[in-house]
């Protein structure tokens, strides 16, 4: 893996370098922060690199999240899906 903070004899390590190979996990700091928690990005991005979610969606506007973050693309597609679900599902009472 080219995670920095990955030690090969971590039990995890199989299943990073996995996720990574298979193009679901990627780093920008070149770390993967195993004891830290995931970000909302890092989970939208995860989920749209799996495939749950697909590009198009329509675009939102976010304080903390511009066109230029990373992991813009994949935090919009998860947006747009939770979006169309909510107004697709019926409102329970």
């Amino acid at each position: 893996t080219s995670f920095s903070d990955v030690d090969s004899s971590a039990w995890y390590y199989k299943y990073v370098s996995y996720c990574e190979a298979k193009g679901l996990l990627k780093s920008y700091s070149g770390k993967y922060e195993p004891d830290g928690n995931i970000t909302r990005a890092e989970f939208a991005e995860l989920v749209y690199n799996m495939g749950i979610v697909s590009a198009g969606a329509e675009k939102k506007t976010f304080t903390d999240v511009g066109e230029s973050h990373p992991r813009y693309e994949a935090i919009m597609a998860v947006l747009s899906r939770a979006t169309q679900t909510e107004r697709s599902s019926p409102t329970e009472q």
